[in-house]
This record gives C-alpha cells, structure tokens and sequence, in this order.
C-alpha cells in the first residue's frame, strides 16, 4: 500500500510539510474517487463538473461559472466540458440574456450518475473521518476552509 511506503520507523510520516499531506491525500482520494467513475466512464475532475451542476439546478451557469468556481483555466474547462458533451452528460443551450455565452445543463444521463457519484463522495468523507469526533470533524473543515481562503488570496496577488 502507498502509505506503508511512506511510514518512518514507528509509524509515523517522514514528512512535517502540510503541503506534502494535502498532495498525497488529494492524490488518494482522486484514486479512489476514479475507480468507482471509471464505471460511468467519468473522470474525478468530471463528476466535480456534474455535481456542481446539480447544486446549481436552478440557476444559469455558464462556462465562466465553472471556470470561477473551481480556479481553473479557460482551456482546462472547455476540454472537460467538450467530454461532458460527448458522452451525454452535459448540454451546451442558447444564454436566455447574452447571446455570447452558452449555458450549461444536466441531461437525463448526466443526473442519473449524479446518485452514484455522491454515494462515493460520501464513502471516502466517511473513510477519510474515520476516528474524528463531531467537534474535530468542524474543526477540520474550518481549517480546511481558512486554508483555502489564505491561498485563494496569495493566488489573486499573482
């Protein structure tokens, strides 16, 4: 197992980086996040793609939605979504108010993943937590979200 290779004597972590942590559990969640996707022919960066539609049902989301939600490139969203359309997922529709821009909607296909999709989201926060107390659970995501803010700012000054 991966994180046996990364155990020191004792069984503890070589590494007192925070920034080593987020990788290596981002990388393992996306591994196992994409097993289970691989059956619906979805990536992790895909399915994120569905569930924030799902969230956003009824609201016009555009392509610069996504783009601002996840921090990530214009190309980066244009290739994920153009896969999205291909299998079915996603529809690409006429803005009802800016003829420039396309709004993006779950087809039949791409709510019916959205279930299984969630049941595994919900099954590694449940693996990842395991052993947290309800007020360490808080705690974490407090932390998680006071990081994200700190970065997101340092990201902006770029």
């Amino acid at each position: 197992m991966l994180f046996n290779s990364l155990l020191c004597k004792g069984g503890f972590m070589c590494q007192n980086h925070y920034g080593f942590y987020f990788h290596v559990i981002s990388r393992l969640l996306k591994s196992i996040i994409d097993d289970t996707l691989k059956n619906y022919d979805l990536t992790k960066s895909q399915s994120d793609i569905i569930r924030f539609l799902c969230t956003r049902e009824n609201e016009i989301t555009t392509q610069k939605d996504i783009e601002t939600y996840f921090q990530i490139s214009n190309p980066t969203v244009t290739g994920l979504l153009n896969r999205l359309e291909q299998k079915q997922f996603i529809q690409r529709m006429d803005h009802p108010f800016d003829k420039r821009a396309k709004q993006i909607v779950l087809t039949q296909k791409g709510w019916e993943v959205h279930t299984a999709v969630e049941n595994q989201i919900e099954e590694n926060e449940k693996i990842l937590l395991e052993g947290f107390s309800e007020s360490e659970k808080e705690i974490y995501l407090d932390f998680l979200k006071k990081s994200l803010n700190n970065l997101s700012k340092e990201v902006k000054k770029c």
